[in-house]
């Protein structure tokens, strides 16, 4: 009964991490009118657990973003993942991603 007990919670992370995917947005974000090339696009979305240094840690990336000169954009949106626009972005970064967080499309 204890071995079943401590697998069972040995699987919750890993559960939770393969939960379903959340409904995916239909809408692209708006991007800022004034992003500048190159532009770093930062990415966070969480079907599953989140992370509670995903606010951190994008602050850090649109500071070594604005500290090379480079614009940042940070979403969680997977509706920007869209064929106009990602080519504005010359990089994008998965910030603590979990689950399935894009359609077959993007």
């Amino acid at each position: 009964m204890i071995a079943r007990a401590a697998l069972v919670l040995l699987a919750l992370p890993w559960l939770a991490m393969a939960a379903p995917p959340g409904r995916p947005e239909t809408r692209p974000p708006a991007l800022p009118a004034d992003l500048k090339r190159p532009a770093v696009l930062i990415f966070t979305k969480a079907n599953g657990y989140r992370h509670d240094s995903i606010p951190a840690a994008t602050a850090a990336l649109e500071a070594i973003a604005r500290g090379r000169g480079w614009s940042a954009f940070a979403t969680d949106d997977d509706a920007v993942f869209n064929p106009r626009q990602l080519p504005r972005f010359d990089a994008v970064v998965w910030n603590n991603t979990s689950g399935a967080v894009l359609t077959a499309g993007e």
